[in-house]
C-alpha cells in the first residue's frame, strides 16, 4: 500500500460516523458521579481540590466508556490508581526541577508505550 492510499483510506475511516445506539442512562450515571465527588469536596475542602477530584473522576468514568474484556471497576480503579500514583510522584518531585522533568520523561514513555499495547490500556495509562 502507497502512502498516498494510506493517508486517504486513513483519512476516509477518520471522517466517517459510527451510527451506534446512544446510551444517555450511563452518561447521567457518570455525570452524577462527578457532581457528587465536585460537591463532596467542596463540603469538605476548597475549590482546587474539588477541581482535582474531579478531574480524576472524570478519567476514571472515561476509562469505563471503553470496550474492553475487562470488567468496568477494574478499569476505573486502575485510572484512578495510576492517577493517584502520578500525583504523589509529581507532587515529590516538583521540588528538584531535574527529578520532575526526569519523571516527566519517565511517564511521558510508559504513555506511550500503553499506547502501543492498545487504546484502552493507553487512555487509562495516559
Amino acid at each position: 500500500m502507497t502512502w498516498l492510499r494510506a493517508l486517504k483510506e486513513t483519512a476516509r475511516t477518520g471522517l466517517t460516523f459510527e451510527r451506534t445506539r446512544l446510551e444517555p442512562l450511563v452518561a447521567l450515571r457518570g455525570a452524577c458521579g462527578v457532581a457528587i465527588v465536585i460537591g463532596l469536596i467542596l463540603w469538605l475542602g476548597s475549590p482546587p481540590l474539588a477541581v482535582a477530584s474531579a478531574f480524576g473522576a472524570f478519567a476514571s468514568g472515561v476509562a469505563t466508556f471503553q470496550c474492553s474484556w475487562r470488567p468496568r471497576p477494574v478499569l476505573a480503579l486502575a485510572a484512578a490508581g495510576g492517577l493517584a500514583v502520578s500525583t504523589f510522584l509529581g507532587y515529590v518531585a516538583a521540588a528538584h526541577p531535574l527529578a520532575f522533568v526526569i519523571l516527566l520523561g519517565a511517564w511521558s514513555l510508559l504513555a506511550g508505550m500503553a499506547w502501543a499495547v492498545g487504546p484502552v490500556s493507553g487512555l487509562v495509562a495516559t
